[in-house]
């Protein structure tokens, strides 16, 4: 399945080319730009699951998410990536001086702000806009001029969302996730009975 998916997004990505408003030319299929790509996905899904999970991985167990997440890296073409936290934050530290706030980034974020929605719907997206912007890393929050909260403030609005995240229960997976965790069962469990034949 993996290796079904990783070849149609390096068929889709091979039609995605262009030139920037700045006049760099860009492909998607870049090596080193899929390589940026990678390291921005994980590690914005692991420090998600840091800051939200109640049980959050740590250690070897995040190491082995960076590892195992780095080989659809590199099945759609990736330049090598770092396969470990540190190796990531590094990664992206040694980037910021390529960085800068462009149109795109700004078009980006703008979906998400709460101004944009109906009055009765502007407390959530409020909540969703911060939060995107919190977790961005320092350097991240100074290039965006993002809002300062106070400390106590910030704590504060970090655990309501953690709360509200965690209130559908221990497990709230959703239905490919579940059906995920189904099929490597089902391969686990045959790998298994076919090791016990040939013992």
């Amino acid at each position: 399945m993996a290796e079904k998916v990783s070849k149609t997004v390096y068929g889709i990505h091979e039609h995605i080319h262009g030139t920037r408003p700045d006049g760099v030319a860009y492909r998607a299929n870049d090596p080193d730009l899929l390589c940026w790509n990678y390291c921005t996905q994980a590690w914005a899904l692991a420090e998600s699951h840091r800051r939200f999970h109640p049980k959050p991985l740590k250690g070897a167990e995040l190491d082995r998410f960076f590892a195992e997440y780095a080989r659809m890296a590199i099945e759609i073409g990736s330049a090598p990536p770092p396969t470990t936290k540190a190796g990531v934050d590094k990664y992206l530290a040694d980037s910021v001086p390529q960085l800068g706030v462009t149109m795109p980034t700004v078009e980006l974020l703008n979906p998400l702000a709460p101004w944009r929605y109906p009055l009765y719907q502007r407390p959530l997206y409020s909540v969703i806009f911060w939060a995107v912007q919190d977790m961005h890393p320092k350097w991240a929050q100074k290039l965006m001029n993002t809002p300062k909260l106070t400390p106590l403030g910030r704590v504060a609005r970090r655990a309501a969302l953690k709360a509200m995240l965690n209130s559908a229960g221990p497990d709230p997976a959703i239905l490919e996730v579940r059906q995920a965790r189904a099929r490597a069962a089902a391969t686990q469990s045959a790998t298994a009975e076919s090791q016990g034949l040939h013992a």
